[in-house]
């Protein structure tokens, strides 16, 4: 009996562990649908790259377009579901009004995303509004790459 308990409470620590692994993702993103612009973005294009990391149930993320990137969340709460998962960020101070909303989605062996943006920095005027939609797929990537990719924009 005590043999048996042991071997429950390994399989159990085991398979918690396994959950328990972060992920990092290196995700594609075009342009879907633009309900501002901005007075630069094109439906359709290369939206760059979305870094992602999953640890303990928080996502922090990093837009990536050539050498230049910025940091989009930091340690945000994910909402998991049967099929992958979702987050999202509401800012809005004297100076700007931002709303991400991510949504992962894990078909069979890699993710795809679904992200909206709204961002407006107020001081710039209304015609500087960008409020568009971009997807894409996502694949793993070491967290090597992930630390070296974003260090510079951290």
């Amino acid at each position: 009996m005590k043999y048996k308990i042991l071997f429950f409470f390994s399989i159990f620590i085991f398979s918690s562990n396994l959950n328990a692994k972060d992920i990092y993702l290196s995700c594609e993103s075009i342009i879907d649908n633009i309900r501002a612009d901005g007075g630069y973005l094109i439906e359709g294009n290369d939206g760059g790259k979305i870094l992602v990391k999953i640890k303990n149930s928080k996502a922090e993320a990093f837009y990536i377009l050539e050498e230049d990137g910025y940091q989009i969340s930091f340690n945000e709460k994910i909402k998991k579901n049967k099929l992958g998962f979702s987050y999202s960020i509401n800012w809005d101070d004297k100076e700007f009004k931002n709303s991400e909303e991510f949504k992962f989605i894990k078909p069979v062996d890699d993710y795809i995303y679904k992200r909206s943006s709204y961002f407006w920095a107020k001081s710039d005027g209304k015609e500087t509004i960008t409020d568009f939609d971009s997807s894409g797929r996502c694949k793993f990537v070491e967290k090597k790459y992930y630390i070296q990719t974003t260090k510079n924009i951290r």
